[in-house]
C-alpha cells in the first residue's frame, strides 16, 4: 500500500493514481495541512505527497511534474471581483491578503503569492492573519 498525501482536491490525488495505471490500486489518499506540508512525511504517515510548488528540501527528493491544477481567486459572493472571468495579480493587489500559515516554507509562500511589489510596482492593500476574518 501506498499513503499518498494531498492538498487541495482529491480529485487531483485520483487523477494521479489512475494515471499511473492499472495495479496501482492500493493507494490510501489523505490530505494533509498547507501549514505544515512536508509533516506526514516526516513523521511517516504519508509515503509521498502532491505538491503544488518547487522543492528545496534538502532531504526530500522530487520527481518530475505529473499534472498541472489551475489557480483561482476565492472571494466572496458580494466582492468587486467576483463573478469575473479572470483577475489579475495587477487587480488582486488592491485588496487585503493574508499572512503565510503555519511552517510553510518561505520560498514556497512566495512562489505561490508573490511578493511585492506586484506588477505595475503595486503592493498588496494589508496583510493579516489567515484566522482574522475579513
Amino acid at each position: 500500500m501506498i499513503r499518498l498525501g494531498y492538498h487541495g482536491s482529491a480529485e487531483v490525488a485520483q487523477r494521479i493514481v489512475r494515471l499511473a495505471g492499472p495495479g496501482h490500486a492500493d493507494v490510501r489518499t489523505s490530505p494533509y495541512d498547507i501549514a505544515d506540508p512536508f509533516r506526514g512525511l516526516y513523521d511517516s504517515r504519508h509515503d509521498v505527497v502532491i505538491v503544488k510548488f518547487s522543492l528545496r528540501e534538502p532531504d526530500l527528493a522530487c520527481s518530475r511534474t505529473l499534472t498541472y491544477d489551475d489557480r483561482a481567486a476565492v472571494v466572496g459572493a458580494g466582492h468587486p471581483l467576483a463573478g469575473r472571468a479572470s483577475v489579475s495579480i495587477e487587480e488582486l493587489a488592491d485588496y487585503d491578503a493574508f499572512r503565510c500559515p503555519g511552517s510553510l516554507p518561505g520560498y514556497v509562500w512566495d512562489e505561490v503569492v508573490p511578493r511585492a511589489p506586484r506588477p505595475g510596482g503595486r503592493s498588496t492593500a494589508g496583510i493579516r492573519s489567515p484566522t482574522s476574518p475579513p
